[in-house]
């Protein structure tokens, strides 16, 4: 039975079991981001992530679409009333979504439901791991509204897919299919849009069975990898390593290991 957390204009935070879920609520505009959305996006977040039965957090939107991105209604009303200001706190706004996620200590998913574009799917790639229903699209059509990508979107999606498909995403400004996503590594897995729900809680499911202090460990460990040359990044691995052996539960997770998967209850 899912708890709620908290509930804001648009978005809900839940919790079930070991998994929270923040969802965007806003169907009939397919969940396009308004600012209030954005800082109640930031609370439901810091609500799951405080949450001591919390492991695993998944961000998911509802109905047809995961996130259209920013909502363009507001963005020409901002200019047209030449309020510089009002945009710079999207700016700032988004910016800080996409830090709090990356630094987060959590693993989150992004299950993506439906459209995932612009700013949408930055908060997508935010996440530590994707996965997308088959009907999906995704896509960085900036181009089609004379303006660039922001929150690190241009960051986010070269160090995924490489800078020729950065490119190709950004100055093309189509969509892709979850099939083509999956390809070229922008997701982790696509499934039937009836399954999805189902198998992101399978896969989270399968995170949170962990220890919370290794999947931690693990997304430090990663995320600094990318930017270590070799000799530092074996030195972080050795340091990391000599923190798993000398945690006091260290011994019992190798005892239950040996003694097969009947012994292991995964929450050690």
């Amino acid at each position: 039975m899912n708890e709620r957390i908290f509930t804001g204009q648009h978005i809900i935070a839940e919790r079930s079991g070991m998994c929270g879920t923040l969802r965007f609520n806003r169907p009939e505009k397919l969940n396009a981001l308004t600012s209030r959305m954005r800082a109640d996006l930031l609370t439901g977040f810091d609500e799951l992530e405080s949450h001591s039965e919390v492991r695993v957090i998944i961000l998911t939107g509802e109905g047809r679409g995961f996130c259209a991105g920013g909502d363009i209604d507001h963005l020409a009303q901002l200019k047209q009333t030449g309020d510089r200001d009002g945009f710079c706190r999207i700016l700032e706004e988004g910016t800080e979504l996409v830090r709090r996620f990356q630094a987060s200590p959590k693993p989150l998913i992004a299950q993506i439901n439906g459209a995932a574009v612009g700013g949408g799917l930055i908060l997508a790639l935010a996440c530590d791991l994707r996965v997308a229903a088959a009907s999906a699209v995704l896509g960085m059509p900036f181009a089609k509204i004379g303006m660039g990508p922001d929150w690190g979107g241009t960051w986010l999606l070269t160090r995924l897919v490489g800078p020729a498909r950065a490119l190709e995403m950004f100055c093309t400004a189509r969509l892709f299919s979850a099939d083509e996503a999956c390809r070229i590594g922008l997701v982790n897995a696509i499934c039937p849009d009836e399954q999805l729900a189902k198998k992101v809680h399978e896969f989270a499911g399968e995170i949170a069975r962990f220890a919370p202090d290794i999947s931690v460990r693990y997304k430090q460990m990663v995320y600094a990898a990318a930017h270590l040359d070799r000799d530092t990044a074996l030195r972080s691995e050795r340091r990391c390593q000599l923190e798993f052996f000398d945690h006091p539960k260290f011994l019992e997770r190798v005892t239950n290991f040996r003694a097969g998967p009947a012994s292991t209850d995964g929450h050690n």
